[in-house]
């Protein structure tokens, strides 16, 4: 009888810790709800309160352990507490993503706002490019329109000659190939090289520039840029080459240039480095169209 009564109270006993840990439990479990909806963090002392409570009764009662009870509300408390992390990041996600978003677009919306042509002491317009006969005049007088030349120069004459116009409106850029080889009378030359386009050069751009206006029946021209062989060859190898596609076989030599000109680029998909890039540029024999065709491939 006596061990039977002895049974019946263990019995309750574990009962009442059960009771009183599920309760602590629950009370643990609102004030941490509470602090989580007042954006507060789960203080883990607290937490540890209640479990050590719950152990005590039980410990009370004669139990070695509960702790088949408290994984699950470990569990729960932490997916709560995860659920608060993954919306606070998410928060601070979107307010960073919409700062930087709105910042690159005025971030560009201002760089393309800057004029790279303002006036100023070391920038001289050419304005005796600048025709008040040409037809292009009224069109280009009330226009915010610049327009440049690019000379790529080898030696004493122009191997490239583009004509860029720029509208800083529309932020619109167009560009004009004039083949080197255009008829351009100029007096006192003799010889068919003389008077042709590249010729015009010697050693100055506004010669080209002046030869270029007059062809295009006055078009305005603004500035001038020259560009080297060897400024486009360190451009290509810090880019890293150029992708490109070569119809045919690239050959070609001239002894007599300077330094003597060796053209040998293969025919496939390759990777240009400079000096590659600037055979590819100068090359213009192998093109059924002749110097036109060469003026497409430098386009």
């Amino acid at each position: 009888m006596n061990h039977e009564k002895f049974e019946i109270n263990q019995r309750k006993k574990l009962r009442k810790a059960k009771v009183k840990m599920k309760k602590a439990e629950m009370r643990q479990s609102i004030k941490d709800e509470k602090r989580l909806k007042a954006g507060k963090p789960i203080k883990s002392k607290e937490s540890k309160a209640a479990n050590s409570a719950g152990s005590k009764a039980a410990n009370s009662a004669g139990i070695a352990s509960t702790s088949g009870l408290r994984p699950i509300k470990k569990s729960n408390k932490k997916t709560r507490s995860n659920g608060a992390v993954f919306a606070v990041t998410f928060i601070l996600m979107f307010i960073l993503f919409t700062t930087l978003l709105v910042g690159g677009r005025m971030m560009l919306k201002s760089f393309g706002a800057i004029n790279p042509f303002v006036k100023a002491e070391e920038v001289v317009a050419l304005e005796t490019l600048i025709d008040e006969d040409s037809p292009f005049f009224e069109t280009y007088k009330n226009s915010n329109k610049v327009n440049v030349l690019l000379l790529g120069v080898n030696g004493g004459m122009t191997d490239t000659i583009m004509l860029v116009s720029f509208d800083m409106d529309l932020k619109k850029v167009d560009v004009i190939s004039v083949p080197r080889d255009t008829y351009y009378h100029r007096p006192n030359r003799d010889g068919a090289a003389e008077m042709k386009l590249n010729a015009a050069y010697r050693g100055e751009a506004i010669n080209t520039a002046r030869a270029v206006s007059d062809i295009l029946l006055g078009m305005p021209i603004n500035y001038y840029a020259v560009i080297k062989y060897d400024g486009v060859e360190n451009i290509v190898d810090s880019m890293g080459g150029v992708p490109m596609d070569i119809p045919f076989d690239m050959k070609y030599n001239d002894p007599y240039d300077t330094p003597p000109l060796v053209i040998n680029i293969p025919e496939g998909q390759q990777t240009l480095d400079g000096k590659h890039a600037v055979q590819f540029l100068r090359y213009r024999h192998g093109y059924i169209e002749g110097d036109m065709g060469r003026v497409t491939a430098q386009q």
